[in-house]
């Protein structure tokens, strides 16, 4: 049995997250793409990649727009939110690792201008960014810039070698339900979590809860 079929048969409350479907959202990723991610282990890009790939597979669906921003020294737009599924999924089979510089704070300015600026109006709007690392320039005016537009942004932190500080700034509040602080190897194994907590995010605002706990540890799946 599928594992998300599982959670709903254990928590009926993870049905509502079908509801997500019926909802406009405009999603955007945020891919760190610096020089540390595969210094710290190898093929720590595709892990990341491997796990939007993943998580984009939830939101293949008419009502739904998905955008992609690459950054480390700079920041690049691959996928706006007029892109296919099928072109999206081609963005990120082909992703390259750059490597360079952590500017998080650029990233954030990058999809607020060129991404969230020509989003639909009615559309609910999360963004997740994901980093391994501290930004050499500030995160909290651009995270703040993001929130005015009503936009909920979930903070991915891989690693050891992130700032909690800068990811409680780019996290909407309550950081502590917006942090997903948690491993380059675990990452793909929480998409399903991810999903739920996108949905969430476009429920009136409310904001999401994300930890790195195993679910194993709650029922026995049978």
């Amino acid at each position: 049995m599928p594992l998300f079929d599982v959670l709903m048969l254990y928590f009926p409350l993870a049905s509502s997250f079908t509801a997500c479907s019926e909802k406009e959202i405009d999603l955007a990723f945020m891919i760190e793409g610096s020089s540390s991610l595969n210094q710290w282990g190898e093929n720590n890009f595709q892990k990341i990649v491997n796990a939007v790939e993943n998580l984009a597979e939830y939101f293949n669906d008419s009502q739904s727009n998905i955008g992609i921003v690459h950054y480390a020294t700079e920041a690049e737009l691959k996928a706006n939110f007029s892109f296919s599924s099928s072109q999206t999924d081609d963005v990120l089979e082909n992703l390259i690792y750059p490597s360079g510089w952590t500017r998080i704070g650029k990233g954030l300015n990058f999809t607020r201008e060129e991404l969230f600026n020509k989003s639909r109006a009615t559309a609910h709007r999360v963004l997740v960014a994901i980093t391994d690392g501290t930004s050499i320039e500030s995160v909290l005016v651009p995270s703040n810039l993001l929130r005015e537009m009503n936009i909920t942004i979930l903070a991915v932190a891989l690693g050891d070698w992130y700032d909690v500080k800068q990811i409680s700034d780019i996290a909407s509040d309550p950081d502590s339900k917006t942090s997903l602080l948690t491993t380059y190897d675990e990452l793909d194994g929480l998409t399903w979590r991810l999903h739920e907590m996108v949905c969430e995010g476009t429920s009136d605002n409310f904001i999401v809860l994300l930890f790195p706990i195993e679910i194993q540890c709650c029922f026995k799946l049978p």
